[in-house]
């Protein structure tokens, strides 16, 4: 077998003795993707990170198509952006409007952000 040995170094034994060694040396990277990936997932599921982060951060190679998913994560927050400016601007401008769409479901608060969108929600 000529597999590679580790044993303890103690130098001083050798010190009047010419000494021809090969040391490898290559680059490492600092994390493993494994790990890397670990801890993005748990700080997503944490929801310590948006989705947006999680994917700009996320090692390429391991998702096709990432470049199209963070373009559908940025509009996807952009609509949601868009949509509490409205909420926002019916609370300031039309108070009564806005206490109407409080008191609605999910739904219907869709329906009528579109509505009141012009149908962009």
């Amino acid at each position: 077998d000529t597999g590679s040995y580790y044993v303890p170094f103690h130098a001083g034994r050798y010190e009047n003795i010419m000494l021809n060694a090969r040391v490898d040396v290559g680059s490492s990277p600092i994390y493993s993707v494994p790990a890397a990936i670990s801890t993005l997932d748990s700080l997503y599921n944490n929801q310590i990170i948006s989705k947006l982060q999680y994917l700009e951060r996320l090692p390429d190679g391991i998702i096709k198509d990432k470049t199209g998913l963070l373009e559908d994560a940025k509009a996807e927050m952009q609509a949601v952006q868009d949509k509490e400016l409205v909420v926002q601007m019916l609370a300031e401008q039309y108070p009564d409007l806005y206490a109407q769409y409080i008191k609605l479901s999910p739904e219907e608060q869709e329906a009528m952000l579109a509505q009141v969108m012009g149908g962009a929600v």
